[in-house]
């Protein structure tokens, strides 16, 4: 996958892809899976549609399923939607936005290509310290350019 990198290039992407394994292994599943979904209303239809499309992955722990922080920020993003009135009765289930995984995967598969071959003669510090910046910066302008592109067809 390194390609034509050198060995000081993979020897940086390889300390960072373990920076970030390292900070997946550390999240806390903190949120009962049970409870917020019943706090949010989702059915566990809709719970079992969001585990078979793997944008949750619920951790169990002692019986219980949990999630952490991003999953349930993600959970409450999805219920705000339905809240908005794409609804099941609708016609709307979370499947109807697999498109998100399917655009935003290969969204970030052009990112990191661009990222290994722009940046990866920086040392592993500096590129997450980018990292840590560029992954906020890039939420906002996808929501924002989404939101455009929306507007811009509704109105055509």
């Amino acid at each position: 996958e390194d390609g034509d990198f050198s060995h000081g290039q993979r020897e940086t992407i390889a300390t960072f892809r373990d920076t970030l394994r390292s900070r997946d292994a550390r999240r806390t599943y903190s949120h009962d899976l049970a409870i917020l979904a019943g706090e949010i209303r989702f059915t566990s239809a809709e719970i079992t549609q969001l585990k078979e499309m793997a944008w949750i992955q619920p951790q169990t722990e002692g019986g219980r399923e949990m999630v952490d922080e991003r999953q349930a920020q993600l959970l409450r993003a999805w219920a705000a939607v339905r809240d908005a009135g794409l609804t099941p009765r609708r016609g709307f289930t979370p499947r109807d936005f697999v498109i998100f995984d399917e655009l935003l995967g290969e969204l970030a598969q052009h990112q990191a290509e661009r990222i290994k071959t722009r940046l990866g003669r920086l040392d592993a510090q500096t590129l997450e310290s980018i990292y840590g910046r560029l992954v906020p910066a890039l939420q906002t302008a996808v929501g924002l350019t989404h939101a455009i592109k929306v507007e811009q067809v509704l109105t055509e």
